[in-house]
């Protein structure tokens, strides 16, 4: 394999991977969290691109403040549907739960005793549904400009070779200087 067409492949796995771990990367919308003003009813957007569903995922924590044994519920709903519901204390620890989902927004409902600190996150990947595409389309923009750089180069390298060579303007034989007329012997004190 010749080293440009090397460089060429490693452009392109670089490319490809560089898109995998951008369309992969999860974007964390915080919904309630500790420190931050606590609401009951918070609205969080799933906006996928390029696509009508997307893949998201929460995370939620429940703690007491003070060391009691505390209730809390959390519901999710888009529109009118409720797409997650669960109740417990503060005692279950964290919980995950993933789904995916038609695009718009969710409303959060969180009811909590006092003295319950609460986290609660939602994760989205908004190019986790178009990774293949943006493989394909990366790719063929890499092989369209692999191919570009080295026909250009060729094109570049004839123009040099078929330019004519410019005629030279220096006598092609010199004739000797005549200036021995000039030097003489320097003077030296006696």
């Amino acid at each position: 394999m010749k080293k440009n067409q090397l460089m060429w492949v490693i452009a392109l796995l670089i490319v490809n991977t560089g898109w995998i771990f951008l369309s992969g990367k999860m974007v964390p919308q915080e919904i309630n969290r500790p420190g931050a003003d606590f609401a009951e009813n918070r609205a969080a957007e799933l906006d996928p691109f390029f696509s009508d569903e997307i893949d998201y995922k929460i995370e939620y924590c429940f703690k007491s403040s003070n060391g009691v044994l505390l209730n809390y519920s959390l519901v999710i709903k888009q529109g009118s549907t409720v797409l997650f519901e669960d109740q417990g204390t503060t005692d279950d620890g964290c919980k995950t739960f993933s789904s995916t989902g038609k695009s718009g927004d969710l409303d959060f409902q969180t009811t909590v005793d006092s003295g319950i600190d609460s986290e609660v996150t939602l994760y989205t990947k908004p190019l986790g549904n178009v990774m293949w595409e943006g493989i394909f389309l990366f790719s063929i923009g890499t092989l369209v400009v692999a191919y570009l750089e080295t026909g250009l180069r060729h094109k570049i390298k004839e123009k040099v070779d078929n330019r004519p060579q410019p005629k030279s303007s220096i006598p092609q034989e010199l004739e000797p200087v005549q200036n021995e007329g000039i030097w003489q012997t320097p003077l030296r004190p006696k």
